[in-house]
């Protein structure tokens, strides 16, 4: 841990037990919060430990800074247990069970500002993210956006469309490991359509992609998904094109071109685990 985030250790582990004993919802954000910002870098900086805070305090304005702190201190303990894995997913069912839809994506928009403290990287924070993503379910899409067999074109096919552009844009080919990743992408954002369905909606977005899109569809698409989804949401869609993009090994300069470019458009700054 760095020592730039000034955490007393000796306090962290003094507070193990008193953790057991008064565990709470803030607890388990906390936790969350913890695996994913030190996680990643094995690096905890004074921004992440400071934005874990601040968010902290937003879930209990009751609590002085330093009960918040305090709750900090002890779901880092925990974490520096030998067993933090399986405390973090305990963590994360529980807040599924607590937390209505809207609490859950207020939680995955503070995971977010976390990851971001020190830069948000894809990819080395994917996996993380991926799995709040679908236990919290922030890809179930809405009811007014979901796509109907008899609708013709709706937001899962823009999404669709920019797994297209990123899988086949790189090497003007799709291998079978990026059809098998945009399947399972797609398929969490609408359940119901079922592997057949979302099949159906990739045929559809790559129809367009190869025959007739244009610089005006493209762009059209970008912004139906930007007006459309919060930024829970569009991270997760830029989570699954970093996934699509290397799921046949490292991502091409073009294929991060595309998704950098999709990131500057939504308003969300990432950049790519192993980017310079």
């Amino acid at each position: 841990m760095s020592q730039r985030a000034g955490v007393n250790l000796a306090m962290v582990r003094d507070s193990t037990k008193q953790s057991a004993e008064t565990w709470s919802s803030t607890h388990d954000l906390a936790l969350v919060f913890f695996t994913l910002a030190y996680g990643a870098s094995r690096v905890l900086v004074d921004e992440e430990l400071r934005t874990i805070v601040e968010a902290l305090e937003r879930w209990q304005p009751s609590s002085s800074k330093e009960e918040v702190q305090e709750v900090a201190m002890e779901a880092l303990a925990v974490y520096l247990n030998e067993s933090h894995q399986e405390e973090t997913v305990r963590s994360i069912g529980r807040l599924r069970k607590i937390l209505d839809p809207e609490s859950r994506r207020r939680a995955f928009e503070d995971v977010v500002r976390v990851a971001a403290a020190d830069g948000l990287v894809l990819g080395s924070d994917r996996s993380m993210l991926s799995i709040l993503a679908r236990a919290w379910e922030i890809k179930d899409l809405p009811d007014a956006q979901s796509t109907d067999a008899d609708d013709g074109w709706g937001i899962l096919h823009d999404v669709g469309l920019m797994y297209v552009a990123v899988a086949h844009g790189g090497d003007a080919e799709l291998s079978g490991n990026e059809i098998v990743a945009m399947i399972e992408c797609l398929l969490p954002w609408q359940p119901d359509l079922e592997e057949h369905g979302v099949r159906r909606v990739l045929r559809e977005a790559l129809r367009l992609y190869s025959t007739q899109l244009d610089a005006e569809d493209f762009s059209e698409s970008i912004t139906a998904i930007r007006d459309a989804f919060p930024l829970p949401q569009r991270v997760a869609v830029l989570d699954d094109l970093v996934h699509i993009a290397e799921s046949d090994g490292p991502a091409n300069a073009h294929k991060r071109d595309i998704i950098a470019m999709l990131s500057s458009a939504w308003g969300v700054g990432v950049r790519l685990a192993g980017a310079d």
